[in-house]
């Protein structure tokens, strides 16, 4: 799992772009790159995070990504743009998302600046 920020002054880089710039080396990688259909959204702490994911459909043995993106405020001067990517190979991905990752997501959130 991977956690990253960077400025994005009022949503200057959609989400789906920054979504899918995160990926692109992932996917540049693959024999065979394909979208995997999942919810557009997902709430976490009550934060709504965009979500793409894709996989190597060509490989057996590849591997599984899910980039989830935000900003953080909305839209302001001072928003930041906030990326988390996890991954893990196509046979052990629900069961590594279930006992590893959506516990680790459902531990994040936003506090108040002091």
């Amino acid at each position: 799992m991977t956690i990253t920020a960077g400025p994005n002054p009022n949503n200057t880089t959609p989400l789906d772009k920054m979504s899918s710039d995160a990926l692109a080396s992932q996917k540049a990688s693959m024999k065979d790159p394909e979208i995997v259909s999942i919810s557009a959204t997902i709430t976490i702490n009550g934060q709504v995070w965009h979500q793409f994911a894709i996989r190597d459909k060509g490989s057996d043995s590849g591997m599984e990504y899910v980039v989830l993106a935000t900003n953080h405020p909305d839209n302001s001067p001072g928003t930041k743009g906030y990326l988390i990517i996890y991954a893990a190979k196509q046979s052990s991905f629900d069961q590594a998302t279930t006992k590893y990752f959506m516990p680790m997501l459902d531990s994040f959130k936003f506090t108040p600046n002091a």
